[in-house]
């Protein structure tokens, strides 16, 4: 089972036979459960990779891991559960606006305050398919008073 919501973790059916800890543990206690074949492993995904070796990390997940009380831990939820993804893609913006890239004028104060851009945009303008983005151009005019985004 995967979970991807405001975190992310995963978990799987394993054979007892498979788990060395739980092999030892059922050898030695006398309050283990009687020879259960399977078990249920919580493999906290969201931390993986804390040594940063196997996934890419983008100047974006630094500068978000940067702002968090838990630097360097749960690196892997930080890139892609939804309680983060929002400002990763507002870093986005922020950068492509100031670069001319985006629009034009100055930026607004609302799309520089760090997590104001709720994940659930995301899915907005993801599923925006009118031809010239109507819900896309809502959002970033309506809560981020940005005009004449491009």
């Amino acid at each position: 089972a995967i979970i991807i919501g405001t975190g992310t973790n995963a978990a799987y059916v394993e054979q007892t036979a498979s788990i060395p800890k739980w092999t030892q543990y059922a050898k030695s206690a006398t309050d283990a459960p009687e020879n259960p074949s399977t078990m249920i492993i919580n493999t906290e995904w969201g931390n993986f990779d804390q040594s940063k070796r196997v996934l890419p990390i983008t100047k974006y997940d630094k500068r978000l891991d940067d702002g968090t009380t838990n630097v360097g831990k749960w690196l892997f939820e930080k890139m892609m559960s939804g309680h983060f993804l929002g400002e990763i893609l507002r870093q986005i913006l922020v950068e492509l606006w100031e670069a001319g890239k985006l629009g034009e004028g100055a930026i607004s104060e609302e799309l520089k305050t760090p997590y104001s851009f709720k994940t659930e945009y995301l899915s907005e303008i993801e599923k925006d398919e009118s031809p010239s983005l109507d819900s896309v151009s809502k959002i970033l005019t309506t809560h981020f008073k940005l005009s004449q985004p491009s």
